[in-house]
């Protein structure tokens, strides 16, 4: 009893399901939307979640076929079928993972900087009252710490070849990583490791359940 309508992101997300929120007196639907973390702090998260908005911790919606959990039930799998040992071959998918996305840390830490700055300069615009007053604004980019901070950050965490923190600081998506973990698991394309694990969710309720919990409450909300 649940229908999928994607939209274009994050901002058209808030603006349809805020509109029907409104509206709600007038018709049966109950809306919900669920957007990218987009490297958001945990109390701009929370934020949106009261409006009815779900914000991964992940950066990328895409990250959940990629959790570190996901990615070892799909390696026992392909091990038992193939006689290969389980953890050397999830072992082999996670570092795979990590040098598909360290050739690309400058790219990635840009990309998050620019959205950052562009959010934070936002949230320092005043009220429409303050800015017909004519008083001389003055709004801080912080741009270069922004930059210089997020890429250490990205360098510590692929040093320490630490899967799950990478995928809540960047999107994996942008980088070789994705095609580095299937290839290592045996899949010719990302599609085939991806429809893989869709196969492993509709037969494992247990691996259903973890993933319905990385959505916070929002299955209970749809079922209350």
């Amino acid at each position: 009893m649940v229908s999928v309508i994607p939209k274009g992101n994050c901002l058209e997300v808030e603006r349809a399901v805020s509109g029907l929120r409104a509206g709600e007196q007038f018709h049966w639907l109950r809306s919900f939307g669920i957007v990218d973390g987009d490297g958001q702090e945990s109390d701009k998260i929370q934020d949106k979640k009261q409006n009815g908005i779900y914000a991964l911790s992940f950066y990328s919606v895409e990250s959940i076929y990629y959790h570190p959990k996901i990615i070892k039930c799909i390696a026992e799998r392909m091990a038992q079928i193939r006689g290969d040992d389980p953890d050397v071959l999830f072992n082999m998918a996670l570092k795979a993972g990590v040098q598909g996305m360290s050739e690309h840390t400058e790219r990635l830490s840009r990309k998050f900087a620019k959205k950052k700055v562009r959010r934070m300069i936002t949230e320092q615009i005043p009220n429409d009252d303050v800015l017909v007053g004519g008083i001389d604004l003055t709004l801080k980019n912080n741009a270069t710490s922004v930059l210089k901070v997020r890429k250490k950050e990205l360098e510590n965490a692929l040093d320490n070849k630490d899967w799950e923190k990478i995928l809540t600081m960047c999107a994996a998506k942008e980088s070789n990583a994705l095609a580095n973990i299937s290839r290592v698991l045996k899949f010719p394309k990302v599609h085939d490791y991806e429809q893989a694990v869709r196969q492993l969710l509709a037969k494992n309720d247990g691996m259903l359940e973890f993933v319905r919990k990385l959505f916070d409450d929002l299955f209970d909300q749809l079922h209350s």
